[in-house]
């Protein structure tokens, strides 16, 4: 998306023009995206527009009549490279790089996220999930158990590309098949697979941490700069139901999100107490047709999705 929104997108000075206002937007791309989306939405009110967006473009999720590019979720992309740097770090060094769990909620509300583990990032040298965290053969698992709870807590849809869930080790080939037989012959990723199973499920049966993500109504900080423990703790609201006079809470929970001391380097258990957040927000009428939809769990992505 960003490509056709910036006029200067991988372009170097004179290789582009300026719009009619001087300015690097592209206007016909604008208008285009909007037609689109406005057009599928009329003829199939039930569909998905996810774009694949990178930069701080405002408003690429909301609404044409609001002034926005009229899809229903944006890729939320620096959430995906912060955490994927921190967990790749050994816990030892976490604490120092405390803000890159935090700094995501600076602005995880201003767009319907979308929060991507996609194909993009288990090729061209990358490594997979399981390849990327720290630690001996024991410890890889329990971080990614780890970064998984912490990542269905997070506010924000799922999108998980296949392999992840049960921890393949080589990247992906699009010519070849999953290592399902990892599976089939070794318990750790046995293991892995039944707590992603399991996980979806826990996800999916708790509106608290669906109903109202995409609103600070549904999130609050209970305490998040205990970088010495690389802990991160929240309250997590359901949906205000509305009572013949007043509003009240349905519920409320609290729960610990712990990212990082679930593998201390050399440690003999894992501190897994991650938190699971909050809950969603509907942005407009078509997102509360969509919602049903996306709150399923973790979307199997494919290559040509």
């Amino acid at each position: 998306v960003a490509n056709m929104l910036y006029l200067n997108y991988g372009r170097k000075d004179g290789e582009w023009t300026p719009n009619k206002y001087g300015d690097t937007g592209n206007l016909e791309a604008m208008d285009f995206l909007k037609k689109l989306n406005e057009t599928i939405f009329k003829y199939h009110p039930q569909a998905l527009m996810i774009a694949e967006e990178s930069t701080a473009w405002p408003l690429i999720s909301k609404p044409v009549y609001m002034g926005g590019m009229g899809f229903n979720y944006k890729w939320n992309m620096g959430w995906m490279n912060d955490m994927l740097k921190y967990m790749s770090l050994d816990p030892i060094y976490r604490k120092w790089n405390h803000d890159k769990v935090t700094f995501s909620f600076m602005y995880a509300f201003s767009e319907n996220f979308v929060l991507p583990l996609s194909h993009d990032e288990v090729v061209h040298g990358k490594c997979s999930l399981i390849s990327k965290m720290p630690g001996d053969y024991w410890q890889k698992f329990a971080n990614l158990r780890a970064f998984f709870g912490y990542w269905m807590a997070h506010p924000g849809k799922k999108l998980l590309f296949m392999g992840g869930e049960f921890g393949q080790f080589i990247e992906w080939k699009y010519d070849d098949s999953l290592d399902w037989h990892l599976v089939q012959k070794y318990p750790m990723h046995t293991k892995l697979l039944e707590y992603s199973r399991a996980l979806n499920k826990f996800y999916c049966e708790n509106k608290v941490f669906w109903e109202v993500d995409f609103d600070w109504n549904g999130f609050q900080w209970i305490d998040p700069d205990d970088n010495e423990n690389s802990v991160i703790s929240s309250s997590a609201r359901r949906r205000m139901a509305r009572t013949s006079s007043s509003r009240s809470a349905t519920s409320r929970r609290r729960c610990a999100m712990t990212t990082a001391s679930a593998c201390r380097r050399r440690a003999s258990t894992t501190k897994s107490s991650t938190a699971m957040t909050r809950p969603s927000a509907a942005a407009a009428s078509r997102m509360e047709t969509s919602r049903a939809r996306m709150c399923r769990g973790t979307a199997a992505s494919s290559p040509s999705a």
